[in-house]
């Protein structure tokens, strides 16, 4: 079965059809028509720009009379196509299989300088083309939603799937949801990934609503459309609530409480928002990278499964992620209310230094670059913002846009999002009132707060060593290995955990390590230790009551972070004896475990509840960080 798929830009519209016949005969003669008997402007192997005028219409008039029955009707759209376009306007031909991302993208770019008052020319033409050539030659350009075209990326027989996030395929897992690479709620229409199972659609959700969070205020005030309805979305803060009216606008409240006295609230001001739902940096920088992931060419993703077992695991620890890049774009521009999506793959050979792959997503009125982190190629190189400084101010000199600020991304504490914005309170979509109006009632509501435990500080001096420490290193791999191999490893942690003895006052501390290269294909080592450590005023620093129908439990934050460390320290004396002359004598538990705050986040407390059973208390239960 032959096919060809047409796509069409014009300053109107934009279309992809797709024909198929059982000779080919049709779609032959269908290029035929649209790259020599339309009065064609500029012929390129790929398709051709064409005038709109009599010879066009009338070549595509006698296509339609010869195939329309044969097409079932379907030639009736290249006809339809030029609806609305006069004599004189023009409009581009692709074919789809043949044409590259720069030529559809001049062709998105002469259409739009048309559409803001710049008449074509080939000096236009040939500026937008070099700007997008020159990525090209470096990197493999990907580029989706720019064009207002549907993209779905990945295996179209449900049969022959594979869910790049947990490698499983039918029966084992089903495809039956439509897997947005963007959330729906951003705005995303038409960019989706067939390699997504339901079970990870669903589960990854959690990572996705980070961003979107963070675009809460945006995709409200400018009324993103999301799933069955155009209103705009309802976003309750800390100081105000966006609420759509009958049509569906948004309609702004502040509290009066809010606004400094200094503020002239007659005239528009500048207001800072504080959203109620807090986000978490790195959460955020997942759900970045899983855009990126969605769409990747499935060859593509065997560079990609570190990054992808960090997207969707809890217990996966990067030593450091390289901070990301925001930018305001200005305000002059048309918003983006189709997410784009830019990927730049460093697969050509032609540029040394430089992370294999950068991503750049428009959103509305703002953009984010960074990089995809944890790729096999990279090998650990580009995980420091130092190294990158380069890259960065190349990407940013051909993006041709200034005042970027930087975000840190390995940030996993909970922060508040917050928007610098400026109102109009002459605006009918701007009301202020005092903040015990009704209509606050849902911001008023306060989150649910663990009632501290009065305890005195603690000092590392009350920890004690009950006996030697039980440690183990079993190094897996005896080939050649050098201090580069070592620059980043990926790291599986069972642990740590705290077995609490309120008898004797003794706390196990027990962790387990295996360590692997940057692939995390080559297994190099496995360590872990176990060590019970007496704590002097013991029933000072940790409580615990059991009662009949609840159990009521505290630990000092400083003990918990004395005792790790502690642990860390006193396994090692013993670790280093059997590292010895061995290729990884260097990798010290201190160095293994050098995040040792996002270490102490992970701890498992297990409570005594009788001589048999223990009771499993994650640290997230009981320390709980304050917002930023």
């Amino acid at each position: 079965m032959a096919q060809l798929k047409v796509i069409l830009y014009s300053k109107l519209q934009k279309k992809r059809i797709i024909y198929s016949d059982t000779d080919g005969v049709m779609i032959s003669e269908i290029e035929k028509t649209l790259m020599s008997q339309c009065k064609i402007l500029d012929l390129r192997y790929t398709g051709a720009r064409i005038e709109v005028c009599d010879k066009t219409r009338n070549a595509l008039l006698a296509l339609q009379n010869k195939y329309d029955k044969a097409s079932g009707f379907h030639i009736r759209k290249l006809m339809g196509f030029l609806k609305g376009l006069t004599d004189g306007d023009f409009f581009y031909y692709f074919d789809e299989e043949k044409t590259s991302i720069v030529e559809r993208k001049t062709a998105i770019g002469c259409l739009m300088a048309i559409k803001n008052g710049i008449p074509y020319s080939a000096t236009l033409h040939n500026h937008i083309f070099s700007h997008y050539s020159q990525m090209s030659i470096m990197f493999e350009m990907l580029s989706f939603g720019y064009d207002g075209l549907e993209e779905w990326i990945g295996e179209p027989n449900e049969n022959k799937r594979i869910c790049r996030f947990c490698g499983k395929s039918v029966p084992n897992v089903s495809f039956n949801d439509k897997a947005h690479a963007i959330q729906d709620a951003l705005g995303n229409k038409l960019l989706f990934c067939y390699e997504e199972c339901d079970t990870c659609n669903h589960d990854l959700a959690t990572i996705e609503n980070q961003f979107r969070i963070l675009m809460d205020f945006r995709r409200s005030v400018y009324r993103i459309p999301r799933k069955e309805t155009t209103k705009a979305a309802k976003i309750v803060g800390e100081n105000f609530i966006i609420v759509p009216d009958t049509k569906g606008n948004p309609i702004i409240y502040l509290m009066k409480e809010y606004i400094a006295d200094s503020i002239d609230t007659t005239k528009p001001f500048v207001h800072h928002f504080e959203l109620k739902s807090p986000v978490v940096n790195e959460q955020m920088y997942k759900a970045l990278c899983k855009m990126v992931i969605d769409m990747l060419p499935t060859c593509e993703l065997l560079h990609f499964k570190n990054t992808i077992e960090w997207i969707k695991s809890k217990n996966f620890m990067p030593d450091t992620l390289p901070s990301i890049w925001l930018i305001n774009l200005p305000c002059d521009e048309p918003i983006f209310r189709q997410p784009i999506l830019d990927v730049f793959l460093n697969n050509q050979h032609n540029i040394q230094n430089t992370p294999y792959c950068t991503s750049v997503v428009w959103f509305y009125d703002i953009a984010y670059i960074f990089i995809v982190p944890l790729v096999d190629i990279d090998a650990g190189q580009y995980k420091y913002d130092l190294n990158l400084k380069k890259h960065w101010d190349f990407m940013k000199k051909w993006l041709g846009l200034c005042q970027w600020q930087q975000q840190d991304t390995c940030n996993y504490n909970q922060s508040t999002v917050w928007v610098n914005w400026e109102v109009d309170p002459a605006s009918s979509c701007i009301k202020i009132l005092p903040k015990d109006n009704e209509i606050f009632k849902e911001c008023q509501k306060k989150k649910i707060c663990i009632s501290e435990v009065p305890m005195p500080d603690f000092d590392s001096t009350l920890l004690s060593v009950v006996h030697t420490p039980n440690v183990s290193f079993t190094q897996l791999y005896t080939g050649s290995i050098c201090d580069n191999d070592l620059k980043d490893v990926t790291q599986h942690i069972a642990g740590p955990s705290f077995v609490i003895n309120t008898d004797k006052e003794i706390i196990k501390v027990s962790l387990s390590i295996e360590v692997c290269d940057t692939t995390d294909r080559i297994k190099y080592f496995e360590c872990q230790f176990s060590i019970d450590i007496h704590v002097e005023r013991f029933n000072e620093y940790v409580k615990i009551t059991n009662n009949d129908d609840a159990i009521s439990f505290a630990f000092h934050y400083q003990l918990r972070d004395c005792l790790l460390d502690y642990a860390l320290r006193q396994s090692e004396i013993e670790m280093s004896k059997q590292r010895k002359n061995t290729s990884f004598e260097k990798c010290s538990l201190d160095k293994l475990c050098v995040s040792q705050d996002r270490l102490a986040a992970r701890i498992v407390y297990l409570l005594p509840v009788d001589d048999m059973h223990y009771m499993k208390i994650e640290d997230s239960q009981i320390h709980i960080n304050e917002y930023e």
